[in-house]
């Protein structure tokens, strides 16, 4: 296991916040970056209840034998 640094970069305001707009994950020792930008944020969007409901799951019917 390598120890990974994340580097918040590009702040602009969202709705009066400031957001990072460039998020970089670096992992040490083996010279891997990966960068992430983002292009839009909503602040406090509505989501529906439904959005946070358990999965309903059909049980499958198994033959008798």
């Amino acid at each position: 296991m390598h120890p990974v640094a994340v580097y918040y970069r590009d702040y602009k305001s969202e709705n009066g916040l400031m957001m990072p707009h460039v998020l970089e994950t670096v992992v040490a020792g083996v010279n891997q970056t990966h960068q992430m930008t983002i292009q839009h944020v909503t602040v406090n969007q509505a989501v529906d209840d439904s959005m946070f409901a358990k999965p309903q799951f059909a049980m499958a019917k198994v033959p008798a034998h």
